[in-house]
């Protein structure tokens, strides 16, 4: 989120928090070994890209029916492929489901990098709450999965905290104690976190009710910019209005 001498700090910081707080993960499972030469390479191509489909639809599905709901028939329908390539690729729906969660994550990283850039913190975060309010419009997908999980102890909520979460959380928690007290409405990061969190993604994780309620989609480039400057207003106590809200662009290419 910072510069540090070492280099990129929003790196820095979620990498040390993770020290001790990893759970390891099992979401990748190794590519089996093929033959040495071009076509070779163009098989292992051919594969990343049906991974890639695979992960895309498991995302979709995890989000809109929770993990006990989405089945391995329904992913490899949604993404175009046989059942089995699912198993032969993943091993088993749990590898999948983490997967796909690293996916996201890592996708969320990337939305944040101009963060990276930002050696003020109170630009920093400003930067961060944007940036993370276009994240949740173009990638519901995310918030939806954290919501499913947060709500019941397992082994996955385990998993999801120790990998992602709490890291990413306690490097918040981080930029928030750079920035002058008298710049935020709170100090406190265990009530920070989640408020900012929640206020930013229930508009897309309740996308269907939005379009109810207002006839306008969620992810409506106009609302998602006064979003974004809203949630700027709740956290920060001097907001700048005349900086425009990144816009709202999709991360993924997943299917309807």
């Amino acid at each position: 989120m910072l510069r540090t001498p070492g280099g990129d700090r929003l790196r820095f910081l979620i990498e040390r928090s993770r020290i001790n707080h990893v759970t390891p993960s099992t979401s990748t499972v190794p590519h089996r070994r093929r033959p040495a030469g071009r076509p070779a390479v163009r098989r292992q191509t051919r594969s990343d890209r049906t991974r890639r489909r695979i992960v895309d639809a498991a995302l979709v599905e995890f989000a809109d029916h929770g993990f006990d709901g989405a089945t391995t028939r329904a992913i490899a329908e949604r993404a175009g492929v046989a059942q089995p390539l699912v198993h032969y690729h993943f091993g088993s729906k749990d590898d999948l489901w983490r997967a796909a969660v690293d996916r996201c994550f890592e996708e969320l990283d990337h939305h944040l990098a101009p963060v990276a850039a930002t050696t003020e913190p109170l630009e920093a975060l400003r930067t961060m709450l944007r940036c993370f309010v276009t994240f949740a419009a173009a990638t519901p997908q995310l918030n939806r999965i954290v919501a499913q999980e947060g709500s019941t102890a397992s082994d996955r909520l385990t998993w999801l905290v120790g990998t992602h979460t709490e890291p990413r959380y306690r490097a918040f928690a981080q930029l928030l104690a750079a920035v002058d007290p008298e710049d935020v409405v709170t100090t406190d990061p265990s009530v920070a976190f989640h408020t900012v969190v929640g206020a930013a993604s229930l508009r897309y994780v309740a996308s269907a009710e939005v379009v109810r309620m207002t006839g306008t989609p969620a992810d409506d480039p106009d609302a998602v910019r006064a979003h974004a400057e809203l949630i700027e207003r709740m956290v920060l106590r001097h907001p700048d209005p005349n900086r425009p809200a990144p816009p709202a662009r999709s991360t993924r290419r997943t299917r309807p």
